[in-house]
This record gives C-alpha cells, structure tokens and sequence, in this order.
C-alpha cells in the first residue's frame, strides 16, 4: 500500500513470515509483519507509528513485555497468545548510528535517560499504547528527501508461559522482516535460498 502526500510519501509493506521459535516451544498458529517506509518530500515534523488493537477483548489479558531491543505488548486468553513488537529506543539508535534505513541525525539527538524525551524539537519513544492493546514509535521527523524504515511483527500461539513462542517469533530486525515479506514464496522457481531465522 502507498500514499503520496504533499510532505511525505508512505508505504506499508504487510503479510505473512516464517516465524522461528527455540527447539521445545510450542508451535506458531500465524506470524504477520508490518514494515513502514517514510519518506519526506518536505521537512517533517516528529510523528508516531503504531500497532495494535482497537481494543483488548474483556477476557483477555495484556501486559507490556519488553526485551533488549525489543519493545512488546503480548494479550492472551489464558489458552491463545498474541504478541505485538518492533524496535525499542535503544534499537533505534544504534540503528541510526550506522543510517541501517533510519536518518544518521537521530543518533546524535541529545537523550535525557527516564524520561523517553529527546532535547529537540519532538519527542521520541517506544512502548505499549494504553490498555497494552499495541505499541507505538514516537520518531524525530525527516528533513526533505530522507528516509526511515520501520517495522512491527504479530504471533499467535498456543499460550505456554515457561515457553514464550509468540515473543521470540516478533524478535526480528526489519532489514530480515523486510526481507521475508517482499521475496517470493518458497519453492516458486527462482526463489533464493531460505535463511534462518533470528536465533533464541
């Protein structure tokens, strides 16, 4: 999906992925991502990206269930999980430092550690949306022509809270997400080689 817009052209890239999860854990129902890229036309102001849900189902539970690298939210029903997750800050500024798809700038924003704010002219954050229903990126804004890139994956498993399936398989990098989303189906003449997974 595409849209143009006088200050920024957006493309959303969404659909299935093999998900991989640690030897001994339960099974993936469905693993899907997302992978958003911005580009300005003209100076773009701090904006925010999110995932999620409208809202979390009464008999479900849902609790922000980060990691290093890894901002998540995972729902259950006491026999289903769904996780939701993507870059945290700390990801997206290493990121930024070598320009991995993210402008090079952001990495040199001044950071006030515990208060998720960036001293310029925008805030910039990661985390559970209210209700932990999603997640969320506050980011910079662009200057014209610039780009950033950014992802969100989703797994369903059958719940099992020793053995974390659904959290695991959302641990991905986006250039990987990226990557299993726009190549062709495996077994279609011409497809590449599969890669493996992210590891546990």
């Amino acid at each position: 999906m595409r849209s143009a817009g006088e200050i920024a052209d957006v493309r959303l890239v969404c659909g299935p992925f093999d998900g991989t999860v640690p030897e001994g854990y339960p099974p993936l129902l469905a693993a899907w991502g997302a992978v958003w890229h911005v580009r300005a036309r003209g100076r773009l102001a701090p904006f925010r990206l999110s995932a999620g849900l409208d809202q979390v189902p009464a008999s479900c539970s849902a609790a922000a269930d980060e990691g290093q690298y890894l901002c998540a939210v995972s729902i259950d029903d006491g026999t289903t999980e769904l996780t939701i997750g993507g870059d945290d800050e700390e990801s997206l500024r290493l990121r930024s430092r070598s320009a991995d798809l993210l402008a090079r700038w952001w990495a040199c924003v001044p950071y006030r550690p515990g208060t998720a704010e960036w001293e310029n002219d925008g805030l910039v954050s990661t985390g559970a949306l209210d209700r932990a229903r999603g997640v969320f990126w506050s980011l910079p804004g662009l200057e014209p022509g610039e780009e950033c890139v950014v992802h969100a994956a989703v797994a369903w498993s059958v719940l099992d809270v020793e053995r974390p399936s659904t959290w695991f398989a959302v641990d991905v990098s986006t250039r990987w997400l990226l990557d299993e989303l726009v190549r062709p189906p495996r077994g279609v003449p011409g497809t590449r080689p599969s890669r493996p997974g992210p590891s546990a």
